[in-house]
């Protein structure tokens, strides 16, 4: 191909022009999750950049056509008294975003390895010393095809196992969904809802296009319920929630004793996946039975009569999730480092700290 144009986007302003071709080629390629999406992806640099996360942002155009985007960023860090310009996805490490990748337009995702991985080595060598790719799809294309040019021309590298994440492939019925299930699992299910049912005015409250009122409602039930703190996330969600615009990509659901909240999920929307991205439970409701299993099954319930064809826990390997789901997808961490005294220290340090846990056992 030598018709090709690589720019590299630094701004948010440059990146929310960007908005309108990104969803399209986000639609073409085999990447395509909530945590891609720009409205994602911008929310998260919005919330989180700052003097030491630089955007760094690589699109590639055949033709004047986008087939390609790198959602990267900088981050300089100190090691052993060396600064280290680290390349990240932008989604990483906070708000936990799962699924991340190179987007490439699909038969195109060769090229674009190619042209990102030449232009890493010429002129964008000055900006950046290691690649640290955390949470990408293990049958991420784009992976396999940068590994094929790592390995082509010696580069150092590493890669490792980053996560688990756990989803059920939907139904087309609710009927279908309960005679999937195991017969002792649907006897406990069934069982509790009749506890919790019983003499109570429990109902499942779906808000499909939640208020910032609805969305603080929701973070103060979590933290006094959880214990954990929301000081990072929900300033990322609430940015989600106004750049979504048409694009409702945020559904909180509570289970409810009359007007007492039982538990409460905050999902994530995408074309027809609905991800769990929170949930919090109050356990002192009715410790002899499981309310998370039940607003999980209830809002399965849910998904399926909305037109959902699958259901992600996202990453963790929580009982929980493990106790619904019928497929999963394993996150892998790529590491790549270029020729220098820092970066040779920096993977030396690496390499003795694996090589110490493995001693350890």
């Amino acid at each position: 191909m030598s018709e090709i144009k690589i720019s590299v986007i630094d701004s948010l302003e440059k990146l929310k022009d960007l908005k309108p071709s990104w969803n399209q080629l986000l639609k073409k390629s085999i990447s395509n999750s909530i945590f891609l999406t720009w409205e994602w992806q911008y929310s998260w640099a919005e919330t989180f950049s700052n003097n030491n996360k630089q955007l760094f942002v690589i699109t590639v155009y055949y033709k004047n056509k986008i087939i390609g985007i790198a959602p990267w960023y900088i981050k300089v860090s100190k090691t052993r008294g060396f600064n280290i310009r680290k390349l990240y996805f932008l989604g990483n490490p906070e708000a936990a975003s799962d699924y991340l990748d190179v987007i490439a337009t699909k038969s195109k995702e060769q090229e674009v390895a190619k042209q990102l991985y030449a232009f890493l080595f010429s002129e964008g060598k000055k900006h950046w010393d290691s690649l640290m790719l955390r949470d990408i799809s293990s049958d991420s294309l784009f992976l396999l095809y940068l590994q094929e040019l790592i390995a082509e021309y010696g580069k150092y590298s590493s890669l490792s196992y980053s996560s688990f994440c756990p989803a059920t492939n939907l139904p087309s019925s609710t009927k279908n969904f309960l005679l999937a299930l195991t017969p002792n699992r649907r006897q406990q299910y069934k069982r509790h809802s009749r506890i919790l049912q019983k003499d109570k005015d429990i109902r499942l409250h779906t808000q499909t296009t939640p208020t910032t009122g609805d969305l603080d409602n929701f973070f103060t039930f979590y933290e006094n319920k959880s214990g954990y703190s929301s000081r990072q996330v929900k300033p990322m969600i609430q940015s989600l929630i106004q750049n979504s615009n048409e694009q409702k990509r945020v559904q909180i659901d509570t289970l409810m004793d009359g007007d007492f909240k039982i538990a409460s999920l905050l999902h994530l929307k995408h074309e027809h996946t609905l991800s769990m991205y929170l949930m919090v439970v109050d356990k002192t409701y009715n410790p002899k039975i499981s309310i998370g299993n039940i607003i999980v099954a209830m809002c399965m319930e849910n998904a399926i009569k909305a037109g959902f064809h699958t259901y992600d826990f996202l990453k963790g390997t929580e009982n929980y999730k493990l106790h619904w789901a019928n497929t999963s997808t394993t996150l892998l961490g790529l590491s790549v480092y270029q020729m220098s005294l820092a970066t040779t220290l920096l993977h030396s340090i690496n390499s003795i700290k694996n090589l110490g846990k493995i001693l350890l056992r």
